[in-house]
């Protein structure tokens, strides 16, 4: 009785205190924006949320990319959570990347004139890229990927874990 009892209550309290999709949109836009790759000619800022298109929940991804004093790239990325395939970070020479991939050429992928707002629809893609800096603690990156995959959770997608 005990033992069914304690299983109760550790459901109870992990279904009460998990996070909403708005939480884990901020707790991952918070971290991210925390250790952001910045460096004095190459800055790098992400925007993570939810948009609706044709009646259906997207993950939508905003990349600033400022080089020196040249007006911000910006791309957005688009996708559906059920195309999610796996998560993966790298150690590169100056920076971490978290690469997130989804099935073949399912990310939808715009360009964005920082100035005119005007975008440009690019070729799709398969893999969106976090550029963290080099400094940034493995628990940290560890948590920011979990974060992900709690929020496809959220979405129902349920199968995968990290590569």
């Amino acid at each position: 009785m005990k033992k069914n009892l304690l299983i109760i209550l550790i459901i109870t309290i992990t279904n009460t205190y998990s996070q909403t999709k708005k939480e884990t949109y901020e707790y991952l836009n918070e971290k991210i924006g925390i250790y952001n790759l910045e460096k004095p000619n190459l800055k790098y800022y992400y925007l993570i949320q939810e948009v609706v298109i044709d009646n259906k929940e997207h993950i939508n991804f905003l990349d600033f990319c400022t080089v020196g004093s040249i007006t911000p790239l910006v791309t957005v990325y688009f996708f559906e959570p059920k195309d999610y395939t796996a998560i993966v970070n790298k150690d590169k020479s100056e920076s971490i990347w978290i690469e997130i991939y989804c099935k073949y050429n399912s990310i939808e992928r715009q360009d964005v004139d920082f100035k005119t707002k005007e975008r440009t629809p690019k070729k799709p893609t398969s893999k969106i890229e976090i550029v963290l800096g080099k400094d940034t603690p493995p628990e940290v990156i560890n948590k920011i990927e979990k974060a992900f995959i709690h929020l496809l959770k959220l979405y129902g997608v349920e199968k995968k874990e990290k590569f």
